[in-house]
């Protein structure tokens, strides 16, 4: 309850269950997250467990935490076809960036939802390339709200390389790179912080 609170949400409900291996936050129709949780975690969740319920509760309520496992490809592709169900313009791409086509996606919203996101973008019209920033900057806040939670860059790190850790599979994650260094930002020379 304390993470949701610490990144702005209400919490509605905490539940166990026996068949859960990691946690599970969604967003009900009033704004608040209901949780489920493992059984395990019923003393209180261990550093990889606070991990995703940091970057659940930050992304939940923004409405992201089903995208946090895509690729940014894949998050912009959804966006994209959410903007053109709400007969938003979307440009099919930047001349100034050349960027693969954002994978197709099927949403159907309820014309209220199309209504909001329309007031929203209002006469924006974004591209591939912005929306692809777009999707890299929410699971780079996401993780970095997973991080603040857990206060443990080794979980951190572990979920976000699949347990693969390496110095190979971090040089190869972005994702991993930013979390590095946000961790080392505050107190490291290294990155131009040095007094």
């Amino acid at each position: 309850e304390r993470l949701s609170q610490r990144f702005g949400a209400r919490v509605g409900s905490v539940g166990l269950s026996d068949d859960l291996a990691v946690v599970i936050a969604r967003t009900s129709r009033d704004g608040e997250i209901d949780w489920v949780v493992p059984r395990s975690a019923r003393d209180g969740l261990d550093d990889v467990g606070r991990f995703l319920a940091g970057r659940l509760a930050w992304a939940t309520p923004r409405g992201a935490g089903a995208l946090l496992e895509d690729s940014p490809q894949k998050i912009a592709g959804k966006l994209a076809a959410v903007l053109r169900a709400a007969r938003c313009e979307v440009a099919s791409s930047d001349p100034a960036e050349p960027t693969p086509a954002l994978p197709a996606a099927d949403v159907k919203l309820r014309r209220s939802v199309r209504k909001a996101v329309h007031e929203a973008a209002g006469a924006a019209m974004l591209g591939p390339s912005s929306l692809l920033a777009f999707a890299r900057g929410l699971q780079r806040s996401a993780d970095r709200a997973g991080f603040l939670a857990s206060g443990d860059f080794v979980a951190g790190i572990t979920t976000l390389l699949n347990g693969a850790v390496s110095l190979d599979a971090l040089k190869a994650s972005t994702r991993g790179l930013d979390l590095l260094r946000f961790w080392l930002d505050a107190d490291s020379a290294l990155w131009g912080n040095d007094g």
